[in-house]
């Protein structure tokens, strides 16, 4: 199982905390997103806010849509560290290894990119002392 950082939404602009609950039930790329298999988790990082809204984990492989919208490739996950808006998502800056890569950075060049173990575990570790809703993981 691997874990992956998702980029979403617009740097120039924050998505609305109204959209982020479907995030917690299909997240989409542009392309086929080829690295991921089912049982991999997702943190999901809204690009706009700089904040990490969560954890899911890919549940179905990514579908190919019909070409109606830019994020054509969709992916059915499960919910397993979840927040409802901003106000105590963590920073991205929170799981950034110390002399390690700049995750904002790296996140606006790819729309997802592979976390690390330590990565994985200070994202985990952030959402939690953030107070997310943790639900059903296999294994930490």
């Amino acid at each position: 199982m691997a874990t992956f950082l998702k980029n979403l939404g617009d740097a120039a602009e924050a998505m609305s905390e109204s959209d982020i609950p479907a995030l917690y039930e299909q997240i989409g790329w542009s392309s086929r997103p080829r690295s991921l298999r089912v049982d991999d988790k997702v943190v999901l990082y809204s690009s706009g806010a700089e904040k990490i809204l969560g954890i899911v984990e890919i549940f179905m492989p990514p579908q190919e849509g019909d070409g109606s919208t830019t994020l054509n490739w969709r992916a059915d996950v499960r919910p397993r560290l979840t927040l409802e808006g901003y106000d105590s998502a963590p920073d991205l800056e929170t799981i950034n290894l110390p002399g390690g890569r700049d995750l904002r950075s790296s996140a606006r060049r790819q729309p997802f990119l592979r976390l690390e173990d330590e990565e994985d575990r200070l994202a985990v570790d952030a959402l939690r002392a953030a107070g997310a809703t943790e639900t059903g993981w296999k294994s930490l």
